[in-house]
């Protein structure tokens, strides 16, 4: 799965969240008009469902709204990840089963650690591209929450706090 997809995917959770059939009870609740029941407790971990953005046809203002019905959507529990979320849909069979290695007759591997391999192999290849982008003074996403680049802009004003 492309970088592409992922924040695609990434911005299409967080539309649900903002836009799912509970959000206007949440507000309901919290209005001046009623007074918030220490009883009354809203579940925000399940009910959400998840799919890749190059499989919705629908565009963005149809899926946002609470009358929206996603049909053949990955059920998911938040907080997730994509990867968790996928996985907890395969099959016990396909992740036990063993896979006859290419390259190595006779050897074979589990299902579950060929899928590990792929998302870490992954994993090298983004850091790889993001290493250079950063030698060759390109700006570099931030895909973690912080980037060297924001650490270093943040260092200088948390040194004059705290001047000894």
């Amino acid at each position: 799965m492309n970088s592409g997809k992922r924040v695609a995917i990434l911005l299409y959770v967080t539309s649900l969240l903002l836009s799912s059939a509970l959000l206007p009870e949440l507000l309901a609740q919290n209005s001046p008009a009623t007074k918030p029941s220490a009883e009354v407790k809203t579940p925000l971990r399940e009910g959400w469902s998840l799919q890749s953005s190059s499989k919705v046809e629908a565009k963005g203002e149809v899926i946002s709204t609470t009358a929206y019905a996603p049909t053949g959507w990955s059920r998911v529990t938040v907080p997730t990840t994509v990867v968790a979320a996928l996985v907890k849909e395969t099959p016990a069979d396909w992740l036990t089963r063993r896979i006859e290695m290419i390259d190595t007759p006779g050897q074979s591997l589990a299902g579950w650690r060929l899928l590990m391999m792929m998302l870490e192999h992954e994993v090298h290849h983004r850091s790889q591209i993001d290493t250079y982008a950063g030698l060759q003074g390109w700006p570099v996403p931030d895909i973690f929450g912080r980037s060297a680049e924001s650490i270093d802009a943040l260092q200088d004003a948390q040194r004059a706090k705290h001047v000894r």
